[in-house]
């Protein structure tokens, strides 16, 4: 794919795209980046070397997570759907998203969705 089209692809002006490919721009924009590869048909993935496993993606459902009165949920405190057994009376006040304040619990939680993906991992990497 030649620079002229691909930067048509990506809607990337062309003389941005050849400071990139030549190292001028030294920090590139992720937004850039991201529709370059889109482009190209390719993907950017977060990796983390230490535990060895690449970060789900947020997704446009998990970015517009919101209450009732328009609110984003604070994504900092893990958004979640609200269970089944407490929906008939939580949505009609809150919305269909919940969150837990408690720190430690919400630590537990986080460190046993981490065990889980490098379980995962493991097994395939056996496989």
């Amino acid at each position: 794919m030649s620079q002229r089209e691909l930067s048509a692809a990506a809607g990337v002006p062309i003389p941005t795209l050849a400071r990139i490919e030549s190292g001028a721009t030294g920090d590139p924009r992720l937004s850039t980046l991201t529709r370059l590869a889109s482009a190209a048909g390719f993907r950017l993935l977060i990796c983390d070397d230490h535990a060895g496993f690449v970060l789900k993606p947020t997704t446009r459902w998990e970015s517009s997570r919101r209450d009732y009165g328009g609110r984003r949920l604070p994504a900092h405190l893990d958004p979640e759907t609200v269970p089944e057994v407490f929906r008939h009376w939580w949505t009609r006040r809150r919305g269909q998203y919940t969150f837990t304040r408690r720190r430690d619990y919400r630590d537990l939680e986080r460190a046993r969705r981490l065990i889980e993906v490098v379980r995962t991992i493991a097994d395939d990497d056996q496989d």
